[in-house]
């Protein structure tokens, strides 16, 4: 699922399969069925997301199987909320420290950044934080990308999401790709958290 061709395609098939909530369910509905069967779960959510667009039932082991998908969960999460159908997230996939892991590798995968989701993600710290919303917890992580031939294994590397306020980050997820031996936890926290 990493090679440029299938990329391609498949960001082709979301564009497809999230338009295809808007179009007359007769049309589209053995094509939103079948992809849901897919096991590519970026696929999968965007099937789903448009089946109950169409307010057509998706079953709650679909859901539960997208939910707990690193890559998609927080794709997932947002849509709902778009649906106001929050309430199908599973409660063990919304939590904040589910969300912020999430998030932070959608971010990693945008062809901006890494292009791929990291090769292994650790949570390293819980850092409670004070806004308009209160005091909540922003979380450092530290990963590592898959070794590619044209750049070495880089290690792992700081990385920080959150907080959020129900359910909405406040803070973009980001990385400086800092070496993570290259500074204590607090550290890295404060240089990503305060950028």
């Amino acid at each position: 699922m990493s090679e440029d061709d299938y990329i391609e395609s498949r960001h082709v098939a979301e564009v497809a399969l999230d338009l295809f909530g808007y179009l007359p369910y007769s049309i589209v509905a053995e094509a939103l069925h079948s992809a849901l069967l897919l096991p590519d779960p970026r696929l999968k959510v965007f099937a789903a997301a448009s089946l109950l667009r169409q307010q057509q039932a998706v079953d709650a082991v679909e859901i539960e199987r997208i939910a707990s998908s690193n890559q998609v969960r927080i794709i997932l999460w947002r849509m709902l909320k778009t649906l106001r159908l929050e309430t199908m997230m599973p409660a063990c996939w919304s939590e904040p420290e589910q969300l912020a892991e999430s998030s932070f590798i959608d971010w990693a995968s945008h062809f901006l950044e890494t292009g791929e989701p990291p090769q292994e993600i650790q949570l390293m710290g819980v850092f409670p934080t004070s806004g308009h919303e209160g005091i909540l917890d922003a979380y450092l992580f530290r990963f590592r990308e898959c070794p590619q031939p044209s750049k070495p294994d880089e290690g792992w590397m700081a990385a920080v999401a959150g907080p959020f306020y129900r359910g909405e980050g406040l803070n973009s997820p980001w990385s400086a790709y800092d070496p993570w031996d290259s500074m204590s936890p607090k550290e890295h926290f404060a240089k990503l958290y305060f950028r």
